[in-house]
């Protein structure tokens, strides 16, 4: 059931953004305690867990993971001037995406814009 409360993401790139930003928190030291803007529909750990198993599963290789990482560091996705790290960043994103719809953690609809 979906608490009316909970605010879905809108796309692959806002989950994971959500999900590193609260890893350096966590890491960081904060409390989870702090009531957060918008609650979601799911903890940080769980979109960890999602690309785990998709890279189990094969569809997200280490060098996606590598990009991933990057782009957390920097907390900004790639940028047009690297193409193949485009390319591999948006292939994670339709990966993940795909997943947060089926969980139903994301707006319907968001996957093909």
């Amino acid at each position: 059931m979906i608490d009316p409360w909970e605010t879905p993401f809108e796309s692959g790139e806002e989950a994971f953004f959500w999900f590193s930003n609260s890893m350096h928190a966590r890491r960081d030291g904060a409390k989870q305690s702090r009531t957060p803007i918008y609650k979601r529909p799911c903890q940080a750990d769980d979109i960890y867990l999602i690309i785990q198993r998709l890279n189990k599963q094969g569809k997200i290789r280490n060098e996606h993971l590598r990009v991933l990482n990057h782009c957390a560091k920097s907390d900004m996705p790639p940028h047009d001037g690297h193409p193949e790290v485009v390319r591999l960043w948006k292939e994670s994103m339709k990966f993940i995406e795909e997943e947060l719809l089926q969980k139903n953690l994301m707006s319907k609809g968001l996957l093909n814009a």
